[in-house]
């Protein structure tokens, strides 16, 4: 709309009329004065004032379009930090079982129809310190690569976007951890994720009792509050949505290695869009199941 010869008010110079905007600033031609005011900062500061209605409206529009735009400006000088992971597929991940084995993962998935994967879902009762006694935690595990058939590399946090500052420190707190699967059916997608996540940048351990005294220990680098995952039903994961690119067939993506960071325009660009349906997700979550 227009906003030429709209009237305003100025508490020292009355009433005023619109006759020139452009370059987010309007000049105001008031009785014997004429001033130039940044807009709509000026409406919104309360420097100006209107009754007219269609200006009201642009104005509120505009004050919309801007703090929008502010904070757009702001997640791209701070990016969420975010990292996908690639592990094998399985219905649940709360254990192997004779009807939920993993699949399509590494070699030794392959051989041994078993992945440390199995229990990225599996809630866990807190027993550190630091945290509240009887909270459910997670822990997540995904296979860091050697690079001499020895030793296990290290998880570069100081490549998850947001973390720059970070390589000298052993864990990430803040990170959404996407895990990514082959499925069945083919392609790559979203099995589920966690939110507000730490990732180490080594191996972690527990050792773990469970209800029938049985001991066992729990390697990881990946822990997050129960409350915070969420693991996607078989058929929901499927949805185009969650289809994950793979630097083979669509230029970008995942590679040989199990992490992606989403570095570079394109990964930034998908990372943005996904963690959009991660963040407007409302659908079935199957940890619901569990109390």
């Amino acid at each position: 709309m227009s906003i030429i010869n709209k009237t305003v008010f100025h508490k020292k110079h009355k009433d005023g009329k619109i006759i020139e905007f452009e370059h987010n600033a309007i000049t105001v031609a008031f009785a014997n004065y004429t001033a130039r005011f940044v807009f709509p900062d000026a409406f919104e500061k309360g420097f100006l004032t209107t009754d007219d209605s269609e200006l009201k409206k642009h104005i509120k529009e505009s004050i919309s379009e801007q703090l929008n735009a502010k904070m757009k400006k702001r997640q791209q000088k701070n990016p969420e930090a975010v990292l996908f992971c690639n592990i094998s597929w399985m219905e649940n991940y709360m254990g192997k079982t004779d009807d939920d084995i993993p699949v399509n993962g590494g070699d030794y998935v392959k051989k041994h129809k078993d992945g440390n994967e199995k229990f990225n879902f599996y809630p866990i009762q807190c027993v550190t310190e630091d945290c509240q006694e009887g909270k459910l935690k997670l822990l997540g595990s995904f296979e860091t690569k050697s690079t001499n058939g020895m030793t296990v590399n290290q998880t570069h946090i100081e490549k998850i976007r947001g973390c720059k500052s970070l390589v000298y420190n052993e864990q990430a707190s803040g990170v959404t951890v996407v895990w990514c699967a082959a499925a069945p059916e083919g392609g790559s997608c979203v099995v589920g994720w966690y939110k507000d996540a730490t990732v180490f940048r080594h191996y972690q351990q527990m050792d773990l009792i469970d209800d029938d005294g049985y001991e066992w220990e729990r390697w990881y680098n990946v822990s997050c509050d129960f409350a915070n995952a969420t693991l996607l039903p078989s058929d929901e994961r499927l949805d185009e949505k969650w289809m994950i690119p793979r630097s083979n067939l669509d230029g970008f993506g995942f590679g040989q290695a199990n992490l992606w960071y989403a570095d570079g325009d394109a990964g930034n660009e998908f990372a943005d869009s996904m963690l959009s349906n991660i963040n407007s997700y409302s659908g079935y979550n199957v940890l619901s199941e569990i109390n």
